[in-house]
């Protein structure tokens, strides 16, 4: 017999539907927590050929066109961007944290020890193209070369497929599991995780 929770999130018009319950105060979330260690792994350079990616500065913002002053924003909160682009076009992007985040998903303030993977995004016409792949290569490659950090960690909701296949790709491993809902002013949050590689705090 199919579990009901199972059938309801596969359903075609189930983002549409949670988004709109989660506009009024309605929200059902659950999600892997990943990590992996940097500190032995042999990480090569993507192979980008026409697509450019680079850790991205305040003055590169501009091509970012209304995203500009929310990443603007991270920026001066000293997050790092990480963009690829096509043809002087940004086709994706994605942020490395190395203080407190927020995961918006659980309503949660989190610190990781080491690195955090957030907020990744490629355009719609530019996926199956390998780039989240490319991107999260080249920010692993940042952290461990340039800042010099052991560990990194992502959260990723269990619905998102296509980023749990491009995480695991990237030998992640799944540490721990959250769980939240909130329906208006009511919530519970219960977490289980292997380790003691973050703590978190209500927002």
């Amino acid at each position: 017999m199919k579990n009901k929770t199972s059938t309801i999130k596969n359903f075609k018009f189930w983002p549409h539907v949670k988004y709109y319950l989660n506009r009024i105060g309605i929200i059902f979330n659950e999600a892997y927590v990943f990590k992996i260690n940097l500190d032995d792994m042999k990480l090569k350079a993507p192979e980008t050929k026409n697509i450019i990616i680079k850790e991205c500065k305040i003055e590169d913002l501009d091509q970012f066109g209304k995203l500009k002053d929310e990443f603007q924003s991270y920026i001066m909160d000293d997050h790092i961007l990480i963009a690829a682009f096509l043809n002087n076009l940004w086709v994706g992007y994605m942020w490395i944290s190395f203080k407190h985040a927020k995961v918006t998903e659980v309503e949660r303030i989190f610190h990781f020890k080491g690195a955090y993977l957030w907020n990744s995004y490629v355009r719609e016409e530019c996926r199956c193209r390998g780039i989240a792949k490319k991107m999260l290569n080249f920010s692993l490659n940042l952290i461990k070369n340039k800042y010099n950090q052991k560990e990194a960690y992502g959260i990723v909701l269990t619905s998102n497929i296509p980023s749990i296949k491009t995480i695991e790709y990237s030998k992640f491993s799944r540490t721990g599991f959250l769980k939240y809902w909130r329906i208006f002013f009511l919530e519970k949050f219960s977490m289980h995780l292997d380790g003691d590689g973050l703590c978190f705090k209500k927002y």
